[in-house]
């Protein structure tokens, strides 16, 4: 899931993230902000930033899965890999997210939504 902003809510602005939806999906968040006090009609105030989550498929759900609960032999059984995949993984996903404790991770979780995926 990406999280992309869209600055100014002038006619392009709008323009962009009606694109932007359309193109990639709800799955996806688009968020439309305007840093003037009221509507511009000026294209060139326009810009767009995105977020992506720095985890692979296969990590954000072991990282999802970890988070429940589960034990890394449950996780391997589960998605049909070694327990030692499972291992490299989670090191991995500390790795990339620079968490030091499962607080972090939850945090980051809960920030990008990503709980609601592995329901």
């Amino acid at each position: 899931m990406a999280k992309v902003v869209v600055i100014g809510t002038g006619f392009s602005g709008q323009t962009a993230a009606l694109y932007l939806r359309k193109n990639l999906g709800k799955e996806h968040d688009v968020t439309v902000i305007n840093p003037w006090p009221r509507f511009t009609y000026i294209p060139s105030f326009v810009w767009v930033g995105s977020f992506e989550i720095p985890l692979s498929p296969r990590e954000q759900e072991v990282f999802i899965l970890t988070l429940k609960g589960f034990s890394q032999k449950e996780i391997a059984e589960r998605m049909s890999i070694s327990v030692k995949t499972v291992e490299n993984h989670r090191r991995n996903i500390r790795k990339k997210l620079g968490s030091k404790n499962k607080g972090e991770r939850m945090e980051f979780a809960q920030k990008y939504k990503l709980l609601e995926l592995y329901k």
